[in-house]
């Protein structure tokens, strides 16, 4: 049984992987189109809606990586309780599973603790420079422009 919990939690941070990569593929095309059209169109307005699908896009992809955050803690979660031999042999003779363990679908954080997994989603590194390095070059093609 918990194998098979364990399984579906690797399926599930599998599946956010491929759904944050494609977040970043649409951001990169938009972000990219939106800053030829300003430079062909010669409108300088234009890049400074760069800025906006930088932000709509970070955003969009930290709030996936926030709840791939809580499944990847749910996995540790019981890869802790499996490794705690004391725990685990008062779980088999209990006849129960530890509340932390077993979990509904709808997870049970508060909106606090799901607001904090939000942000570190947006700061991860792997979402956070990408961005941070799109701005930076909207800035400078905005600055080059003006």
């Amino acid at each position: 049984m918990l194998e098979k919990g364990v399984e579906v939690l690797q399926q599930q941070i599998g599946r956010f992987d491929e759904i944050v990569f494609k977040i970043k593929v649409g951001a990169m095309t938009v972000w990219v189109a939106f800053v030829g059209w300003a430079l062909t169109a010669r409108h300088e307005g234009l890049i400074l809606l760069g800025f906006v699908v930088i932000i709509g896009f970070w955003f969009l992809e930290g709030f996936f990586r926030g709840v791939q955050l809580r499944y990847i803690l749910r996995a540790e979660d019981i890869a802790r309780l499996l490794n705690d031999r004391e725990r685990l042999d008062k779980s088999f003779t209990a006849l129960e599973f530890p509340a932390d363990v077993i979990f509904a679908v709808s997870f049970r954080e508060t909106g606090l603790k799901k607001l904090g997994l939000y942000g570190k989603g947006m700061m991860t590194p792997s979402v956070a420079i990408p961005y941070h390095l799109f701005a930076c070059i909207n800035c400078l093609v905005l600055i080059s422009r003006l």
